[in-house]
């Protein structure tokens, strides 16, 4: 019997992505998804989605951690065997390595997460120590818990986890676990879920995304491996980076954006939001108020 999977929207400014996202899983893909979405946007409004959740807006990490966990919330009621938590604003383009990910977590009772590393591990055993101790000290959320897993943390090749992409089994300690994380000013929700994930459950019960490791700086926003795109400008020639166009990190104006991702999907036509952004004279509309960087 093939596994009910349940997509975890989550979204704030960028509104058309989030549109998009729903007819990508509901109008085009061949597999039946359950979607929920959770949004703090201000124009916000149900659309294709099983469940729409309208969430107060936050400051940032507060506000991601509250997206998520009242996506979550909401997906437990349709019962699904596997929850892909994704940003409204990414994009899974390739329906074949979702669901081969799907399968290996399926072939694994003992998997619980696909995840890929979100940045790289520091170059010296002393480093990655140092590190490991500050932020146990700093930050006293299962302080005991982590001080205890340090000998095998520091075996890892990783110290953060992707949360924009991420597939969890339907697993009640490991939810709880994961929509029990409280915002850390000290520390990204990509170290804090590593931490929290690592120190109860160790690095085996993880299925890797290598395709995409490491996220930064390379792949922050696209991994064609995967079909992945979570660019935040609509089109080539509209990202507007403010940052110093010499750091690795610039976007520069002429780099592909999201209408150039779904030009190369010819498979993926159906839907009026998709159709709007293919045929645009203008994207004036698109994500009106968002970041294009």
């Amino acid at each position: 019997m093939p596994p009910r999977i349940a997509v975890c929207l989550t979204s704030h400014d960028r509104l058309d992505c989030a549109r998009i996202n729903q007819e990508i899983f509901k109008l085009n893909f061949k597999n039946p998804y359950v979607v929920v979405h959770a949004s703090s946007g201000a124009g916000a409004q149900a659309y294709l989605e099983d469940a729409f959740v309208p969430c107060p807006p936050l400051p940032h990490f507060a506000g991601a951690l509250s997206l998520m966990r009242n996506a979550i919330g909401a997906a437990a009621a349709f019962a699904p065997d596997l929850l892909v938590v994704l940003d409204g604003d990414v994009w899974l383009l390739k329906e074949d390595m979702l669901l081969a990910y799907i399968r290996r977590l399926q072939e694994d009772p003992r998997s619980l997460i696909a995840t890929c590393a979100w940045s790289t591990p520091p170059r010296s055993r002393l480093q990655r120590l140092a590190r490991e101790v500050k932020g146990i000290v700093l930050s006293p959320e299962d302080r005991l818990r982590r001080l205890a897993s340090i000998p095998r943390r520091m075996r890892y090749d990783a110290v953060d986890f992707c949360t924009q992409c991420i597939i969890l089994r339907n697993d009640r300690s490991l939810l709880e676990l994961f929509c029990g994380m409280r915002p850390d000013g000290r520390r990204l929700v990509e170290r804090l879920w590593f931490d929290r994930f690592t120190a109860y459950y160790g690095f085996e019960r993880v299925v890797r995304m290598r395709e995409r490791e490491p996220v930064h700086p390379h792949q922050r926003f696209a991994c064609e491996q995967l079909g992945l795109h979570g660019e935040h400008w609509p089109a080539a020639g509209t990202s507007r980076d403010p940052g110093d166009a010499r750091l690795i990190e610039y976007i520069h104006p002429d780099t592909p954006g999201k209408r150039e991702a779904l030009e190369r999907c010819p498979h993926i036509r159906t839907g009026e939001s998709i159709q709007r952004l293919l045929n645009a004279d203008s994207f004036d509309y698109y994500n009106r108020g968002a970041k294009r960087y």
